[in-house]
């Protein structure tokens, strides 16, 4: 009988239970038959859907002592579990992985964000230290990179960035699992509501989108955590808020319910560098739950969505376009039903994670034989 391979995933930022890397990647592997672990950081230790979580204390929780500390307590343990590939996702990681590259492990960077372009758009740095800064960041990142058995980005526009540097890069985009929304309700079921899902911040256009509220006399399903109380303090001031449900961070089930019961998913993002040529999972989400999408007028949006016809495409900053697009979308529910058809077909056919999962197990073995 041959022996199972072990793969151990590490994160020092992530919950063991990530959405990309246990939902989807590691599950996956422990479906191909890879023995699985997921190493983590103040985590339960269990065991879920054949995928085994172990964690390091930490009692700290300052960036300084999780990356000096608490990465050395990670690369002990990683040691001790001593498996045959690591895939770790986190920068502050990559001394670590360069460690366990040394003694000859198959080790995989997993690039979630392109973080040179994010430290650009940093306001609490000084502007004009940011492109230094950036600069030093992808210098160090690239040489480690280089030095990776494989790299997994998470969309086209970061691979081929990183397929420079090492020819052994796979783009695994970030694409919905489809069994999660199985049950796609009756449209006449939905209520007239629009719904944003993630992270809330100041650049993701929240703000306007709960000035539109009131214009739209509609109410917005919010789900997600405020990045500061700052910001939450100044959201719930607005006057459009009293037409917020506010879910906060929610889990899966939940999230498939809110979008269930909403007839529009919004994705109103700044046109900053880093979210250009970005492919938001909520964007897929939407779509697999049969909805219609109001999305930020970036090129590569347009390129990705509109053979599709799934989605109206506004100035993120205009309130009064993003409020007619509410209005035209919800004044004609059949061709509402229409786009959100065509959005779910595109989910199904293009956009699935199962076809890339299948291609993350190839470069697995690619790696393997090499």
């Amino acid at each position: 009988m041959l022996k199972r391979i072990k793969v151990c995933h590490i994160t020092s930022v992530h919950p063991s239970t990530d959405v990309r890397i246990f939902l989807k990647e590691c599950r996956s592997l422990a479906a191909a038959d890879f023995d699985v672990t997921i190493l983590a950081v103040n985590m339960p230790e269990e065991v879920i859907d054949g995928v085994k979580m172990v964690s390091v204390r930490s009692k700290k929780k300052s960036r300084f002592i999780r990356m000096t500390s608490t990465v050395k307590k990670l690369y002990k343990k990683a040691k001790e579990l001593d498996c045959d590939i690591y895939q770790f996702h986190d920068p502050e990681l990559l001394p670590l992985a360069w460690a366990l590259r040394k003694k000859k492990k198959i080790v995989i960077y997993d690039v979630h964000e392109d973080v040179p372009r994010q430290i650009l758009n940093k306001d609490y740095l000084p502007s004009i230290l940011r492109p230094v800064i950036a600069g030093i960041f992808e210098f160090f990142e690239n040489l480690f990179a280089a030095r990776m058995s494989g790299i997994v980005t998470a969309t086209p526009f970061i691979n081929k960035r990183f397929v420079k540097v090492n020819f052994n890069s796979v783009n695994i985009n970030n694409y919905p699992i489809t069994e999660e929304f199985s049950s796609v309700p009756d449209w006449t079921d939905k209520k007239k509501e629009i719904c944003y899902v993630g992270g809330i911040t100041e650049i993701r256009g929240v703000e306007e989108l709960i000035m539109v509220l009131p214009i739209c006399n509609v109410r917005m399903n919010l789900a997600g955590p405020f990045a500061t109380p700052e910001l939450k303090t100044k959201l719930l001031a607005l006057p459009g808020w009293k037409w917020v449900n506010n879910y906060g961070q929610i889990g899966r089930a939940e999230i498939v319910e809110v979008l269930n019961r909403s007839m529009i998913g919004i994705v109103t993002l700044y046109p900053r560098i880093n979210y250009l040529d970005s492919l938001p999972i909520k964007m897929f989400e939407y779509m697999a739950a049969g909805i219609p999408m109001i999305v930020s007028d970036f090129p590569y949006w347009r390129e990705i969505l509109e053979p599709y016809q799934c989605a109206v495409f506004v100035n993120p900053k205009n309130i009064e376009q993003i409020a007619s697009a509410v209005q035209n979308i919800m004044a004609d529910e059949t061709e509402a039903r229409r786009m959100g058809e065509r959005g779910r077909e595109a989910v199904l056919n293009n956009f699935c994670w199962h076809q890339e999962a299948i291609k993350l197990i190839d470069f697995y073995w690619h790696l393997c034989k090499l």
